[in-house]
């Protein structure tokens, strides 16, 4: 349920992204939720004495990074977060900033190992299943690359979400997404299907079991052999990373 405010009534003219700024906070402190919605742009632009015009433009920002959502007879309405949109803004930074993969794939792999001991003490009977239901998915589709990544990105998102702390969720699942992206132009061997199966599966027994230590121990095998396959891009060497540049920023 929102909360009524009080009438903003600023005292100076607001430079672009201070008005941006203003109107984020503005959402924060009244609490709203996701799917509510939020006041009409005439309303806001006279919340914060500016035309309707440059709240549109505010509002419009907003919907482009995935905050708001204009619909048909409804009005504006507060998204609830999307990390895949998240990681296509996040992942576009990497790229352009010119941040090294491997770091942010150890980033990755410290985030997942942080949260297994979360996992092996609330991951529910439901939970499980639903992490078996992925690897089955892996399984049934070996021959094909993406419907493979996508099976065992949802397994390691599934285990995430399992862990019960909603903001280590969050940030796991933006870099999860990221490299999802990264994985689009990659073709392993069906060895290393077989083994990433494999693996999955151990992980999998080893938290039903409540074995930190062995989860803990295969899930780091595990992404070293991601990452080990991932590392030798086409040419990347004499294309000066581009190739990298472009999966990172969400090429296929």
């Amino acid at each position: 349920m929102r909360k009524k405010m009080p009438e903003d009534k600023p005292d100076k003219l607001f430079a672009p992204d201070e008005l941006l700024d203003a109107v984020r906070n503005h959402l924060i402190r009244s609490g709203y939720r996701a799917g509510d919605r939020i006041e009409t742009e005439q309303q806001l632009a006279g919340r914060f004495r500016v035309s309707r015009s440059r709240m549109r433009e505010v509002t419009t920002t907003l919907c482009q990074l995935g905050v708001l959502e204009s619909r048909p007879r409804r009005g504006t309405i507060l998204k609830s977060f999307d990390p895949v949109r998240a990681a296509e803004h996040v992942g576009f930074h990497f790229a352009v900033a010119g941040l090294n993969p491997a770091d942010s794939w150890e980033a990755r792999t410290v985030i997942e190992e942080a949260v297994l001991p979360l996992v092996v003490r609330r991951a529910t009977p439901a939970a499980l299943s639903e992490m078996r239901d992925a690897i089955r998915r892996m399984e049934r589709r070996a021959q094909s690359v993406r419907q493979v990544y996508a099976a065992d990105r949802d397994f390691h998102l599934l285990m995430l979400k399992s862990c019960g702390n909603r903001t280590l969720q969050a940030f796991a699942q933006v870099i999860i997404n990221i490299f999802d992206r990264q994985y689009r132009g990659l073709r392993p061997s069906p060895e290393l299907v077989t083994t990433s199966i494999e693996e999955h599966w151990s992980i999998l027994k080893a938290v039903e079991e409540g074995d930190l230590r062995t989860a803990r121990r295969i899930l780091r095998r595990h992404l070293g052999g991601k990452e080990a396959h991932r590392r030798p891009w086409p040419d990347s060497r004499r294309r000066g990373g581009k190739v990298r540049a472009a999966a990172l920023a969400g090429g296929d």
